[in-house]
């Protein structure tokens, strides 16, 4: 299946670029990047 996400995250107090990487659990189970499902990796710039 496929969904639509919106997250709300504090960005740091200090500048630079940071990467954000994004996973699924399935609580009690695993992370499903362990079992083959790709991580979503975002580069973010703080000002």
């Amino acid at each position: 299946g496929s969904g639509t996400f919106t997250i709300t995250i504090k960005a740091p107090s200090t500048p630079g670029t940071y990467i954000i990487k994004y996973d699924m659990v399935k609580e009690g189970v695993t992370w499903f990047s362990w079992v083959g499902s790709p991580m979503r990796v975002r580069q973010v710039v703080v000002r």
